[in-house]
């Protein structure tokens, strides 16, 4: 731009105009924000926001000279928000304040279609309008810690799901996976076949046990089978 942004030309030319012009209308036009959801309505998937940054006005002053003004942008309402699915499924998440999200500014206005109009005019003549924001959460401010790129995952608060490459899936969370529980209960069990296995292969002796070793070595397999039970209760719900 020719002319800088706190002063105005005296004798501006041609190009001066067309760039304050053009800088205008880009000033006028709501395309893309970031934002910070403030609430979350589950019922009707909407969410309240607020931008992450304020508009700047340049106020004239008595030397012909213009100081920057930062104005807060309105609070933006019952914001439409994108659920990711198809086709009758869908992935949904728990959103709460604080979260991050990408405001998409509708061409036209929502208020028919969010009323369940599929076709007809719009109702009003707004264009890119504040009131016609759609909220996409999940925008990351800060990057994630040990991006997984080998499985596509799900993960909340320390649990996880996540599908390979391979067609495989881990199941975990902070302090348990579902494989690994499930190795050690397959031990336990072959530790309890091979018991069974001796104790009915032994001849028992009159007014004895069938198998004197039973009792020992019963123990050890049911410890093994009830510290199975927790982590599986520590890991599924």
């Amino acid at each position: 731009m020719t002319v800088p942004i706190n002063k105005i030309s005296s004798d501006p030319s041609l190009r001066d105009l067309m760039d304050i012009v053009k800088r205008e209308v880009m000033l006028s036009l709501n395309c893309h924000g970031i934002a910070s959801v403030k609430s979350f309505d589950s019922e009707r998937q909407t969410i309240v926001a607020t931008m992450a940054y304020s508009k700047t006005y340049y106020r004239r002053n008595e030397k012909g000279l213009y100081s920057p003004k930062t104005v807060a942008y309105p609070i933006l309402m019952d914001c439409p928000m994108i659920v990711l699915g198809g086709g009758g499924g869908r992935v949904t998440f728990p959103v709460g304040a604080g979260d991050n999200c990408l405001i998409l500014f509708n061409d036209r206005d929502l208020d028919n279609w969010f009323a369940g109009a599929t076709s007809g005019p719009v109702a009003t003549p707004r264009a890119h309008s504040f009131s016609d924001a759609i909220a996409l959460v999940g925008l990351n401010q800060i990057p994630i810690e040990d991006y997984d790129t080998e499985r596509a995952r799900f993960e909340y608060n320390g649990a996880f799901v996540a599908v390979g490459k391979t067609g495989k899936v881990l199941v975990g969370n902070a302090t348990q996976n579902l494989r690994d529980t499930l190795q050690d209960l397959m031990t336990a069990i072959s530790s309890l076949n091979t018991l069974l296995g001796t104790a009915f292969g032994t001849n028992a002796v009159n007014g004895s046990p069938l198998y004197a070793g039973w009792a020992a070595g019963l123990s050890p397999v049911t410890t093994a089978l009830n510290a199975v039970n927790t982590q599986i209760g520590a890991l599924l719900e």
